[in-house]
């Protein structure tokens, strides 16, 4: 019999294909093994928009006139533990709570709107057109599972996997 244990965990995904982070913005001096004295670049603190330093100029926007898409991730996870009762049965107690967003379909005028702060001028008063804009959520979180592994397949099907909404 074996016994896996977990504390915690999370995990935090983002994603787009509209704005990206210039390279040069993530040069830092400092240790990763020492996380108290890491410093980046002056830009990220400073919040004139006049200034030359300002934090947004870190990013780059994607105008290729393309529809935008953003999709985020979340994971917490609990205590959890698995334990196994032979060579091809396990259960586990696994506690762990899930979210996704996914918006698809945004239009090159509204993530540029929403890019500078909804303060572009020549945007306003204007009708925007998202034909297929869409969002999807969804949050739950899982609990009690129970597998069995396939030797022959070399497979662990779950026979047993509570969920809550």
């Amino acid at each position: 019999m074996k016994f896996d244990m977990v504390l915690a965990g999370f995990d935090f995904t983002a994603d787009n294909n509209y704005v990206a982070v210039k390279r040069e913005a993530l040069k830092y001096t400092g240790k990763l093994t020492d996380p108290n004295n890491i410093k980046f670049p002056s830009t990220w603190d400073n919040t004139n928009k006049n200034s030359p330093d300002y934090w947004k100029n870190n990013f780059k926007a994607v105008d290729n006139g393309k529809t935008k898409n953003i999709y985020s991730a979340t994971r917490i996870t609990m205590p959890s533990f698995m334990i196994s009762l032979n060579k091809k049965n396990a259960i586990a107690f696994n506690w762990s709570i899930r979210n996704y967003v996914n918006v698809d379909g945004i239009s090159p005028e509204l993530a540029r709107l929403a890019f500078d702060e909804f303060i572009y001028p020549s945007l306003w008063v204007t009708k925007l057109q998202n034909k297929r804009l869409s969002v999807q959520q969804m949050a739950w979180a899982t609990r009690l599972r129970h597998g069995r592994y396939s030797s022959a397949t070399r497979t662990i099907s779950w026979i047993y996997n509570s969920k809550s909404c």
